[in-house]
């Protein structure tokens, strides 16, 4: 379990890595899972995301954390 916030018994919530950005770069460019969201039809890519997380850290105000499914009670997967 990777920098575990709060934890239950199928899921944990943490905080956003840098290491997660390729992830979310395929999904913010996949019209089906981004039409909802309010967001422009701008592609994203590996950089641009990187950075908005680096600044997910510099900001005191707000939380933001991802969600993990929990393989065992040890162990967890992000994919």
């Amino acid at each position: 379990m990777k920098n575990p916030f709060l934890i239950g018994d199928k899921i944990y919530l943490r905080p956003i890595e840098v290491e997660d950005a390729p992830r979310y770069v395929v999904w913010l460019n996949d019209g089906d899972v981004t039409r909802t969201l309010g967001r422009g039809p701008f592609p994203l890519n590996l950089n641009r995301e990187k950075e908005w997380v680096e600044k997910l850290y510099k900001d005191n105000d707000s939380l933001t954390l991802a969600i993990v499914t929990c393989v065992t009670a040890e162990e967890a997967i992000w994919e």
